[in-house]
């Protein structure tokens, strides 16, 4: 069997004010009680592509693809939160993204184009800006959870600019995922 390496093409969260108000908000998730898992601060990220387990013979091609898109930097404003898949069930909770949406979903869908011209398969749920910011396993008290959701529901979290594009890498510990960059694709100026 060959080495592959799980592979995800995703916009870093990288500006620490954000970060920090991001992490309020998931100290005031983690006591209402239900137990959750948090993502680490320095793995928030909006993914626009998950890639899966990847041959690393395929790595090449998909940097040069990645390569070939072109975006000019623009600013995200991070606001507002939600949790997936709705209905009453909370599996992922969410910090979404207010300007900057559609650029950040042009990227998407240019890494759609490329990606699927090396045989990944287009996602059929389409695109939702958002970063995970914490995974539910179980819910204790409801009530209290989606309150804190309400509260936060228009809360903005600030605004940051988008120059780069990752092709990153990760690896499942226990403690959780390690990521690291195997690509950086910049903007053009």
């Amino acid at each position: 069997m060959s080495e592959s390496y799980r592979c995800f093409v995703a916009v870093d969260l990288e500006d620490g004010g954000i970060v920090e108000k991001v992490k309020s908000f998931q100290e005031a998730l983690a006591r209402t009680g239900n137990p959750m898992k948090l993502v680490e601060p320095e793995n928030l990220h909006f993914t626009l592509k998950f890639l899966d387990e990847v041959p690393l013979a395929k790595i090449e091609s998909i940097r040069k693809a990645l390569s070939s898109i072109s975006f000019k930097p623009f600013d995200v404003e991070v606001k507002g939160v939600g949790y997936f898949p709705g209905g009453g069930r909370v599996n992922v909770v969410w910090v979404g993204v207010g300007r900057g949406y559609e650029e950040l979903k042009d990227i998407y869908e240019k890494v759609e184009a490329k990606l699927s011209g090396l045989g990944f398969a287009r996602d059929p749920r389409g695109f939702t800006a958002h970063l995970t910011v914490s995974r539910v396993k179980s819910i204790h008290d409801r009530a209290k959870l989606f309150e804190l959701i309400d509260r936060w529901r228009g809360y903005t979290f600030g605004e940051y600019r988008v120059d780069r594009v990752k092709l990153k890498r990760s690896v499942l510990t226990p403690r959780g995922p390690v990521y690291s960059d195997l690509h950086v694709v910049e903007a053009s100026r």
